[in-house]
């Protein structure tokens, strides 16, 4: 039997330590009311705390440790703690045994939005695209677009709102991934058959390009909303891969997923 504790049976340590702090707003400095901290570290996992109304949290009965601390809220950016930039790492709480730090504060910008309106080619609004905004790294020499927050999925009006995003430039991209269009005829050949489309939607980058080198940034700072991020999928023809699964033995696998 596995003792309670961490995966693999291992226990969690506890102690006499504390953390406390104030999540607070970073333009106002006024208390951000349950905002969701975390702490964690190898030795307790992850804990979560809320703030109350003066934007107060705690951790209490703490084992001397190196601890992380994040802070998240609906509309605002995600922080960690000792976090100068956005998109930077924090720094850990370096805690002794029976140590009390009453001061881990957390000062959290007003997220920026970027919010539009996916259609497709002939202007009708297109449901369940995934949207996301990405921010431009370099790796080797070469541009790369990564996720730079929590992705959204288009209403029936083809509307979608990211939000919480720190400050800066983001590409916005679109990717339609309804798992219908992919339904296949579980019975197995022969039988009546129905039409094909031969054409679907590559992801598509704002303001409605599939090539990411021509897709344009949207800036926006502090607090700020963008709009007018409208754009349309682009058409794409599709293509059919077909093939034969096998087991070790040779033999095909009956009913597997092929991705």
């Amino acid at each position: 039997e596995i003792p309670p504790g961490m995966p693999g049976g291992r226990p969690f340590k506890t102690g006499t330590g504390r953390i406390a702090g104030r999540v607070l707003a970073a333009e106002s400095g006024s208390p951000i009311r349950r905002a969701q901290v975390r702490i964690n570290s190898p030795d307790i996992g992850m804990k979560t705390s809320l703030t109350d109304a003066q934007g107060r949290y705690e951790f209490h009965d703490l084992p001397a440790g190196r601890f992380n601390l994040h802070a998240s809220k609906s509309g605002y950016v995600n922080v960690q703690y000792g976090q100068t930039r956005p998109f930077e790492s924090g720094r850990p709480i370096e805690l002794a045994d029976r140590q009390v730090m009453e001061k881990a504060d957390f000062n959290m910008p007003r997220g920026s939005i970027i919010a539009g309106r996916i259609v497709d080619e002939f202007g009708e609004p297109v449901a369940d695209v995934m949207v996301s905004a990405m921010r431009q790294t370099w790796a080797g020499g070469r541009r790369r677009l990564v996720p730079g927050g929590r992705p959204a999925q288009t209403n029936d009006l083809g509307q979608f709102r990211l939000y919480g995003l720190p400050p800066g430039d983001y590409y916005v991209s679109a990717s339609l991934r309804n798992m219908e269009s992919f339904m296949f005829d579980v019975a197995g050949p022969g039988g009546p058959s129905g039409s094909s489309p031969a054409s679907g939607y590559a992801p598509t980058y704002f303001p409605g390009t599939a090539s990411p080198s021509d897709a344009q940034k949207v800036s926006v700072a502090v607090g700020q909303e963008a709009q007018q991020t409208d754009f349309a999928l682009v058409p794409t023809r599709l293509s059919r891969i077909t093939g034969v699964a096998m087991g070790a033995d040779g033999k095909p696998l009956e009913g597997a997923m092929v991705n």
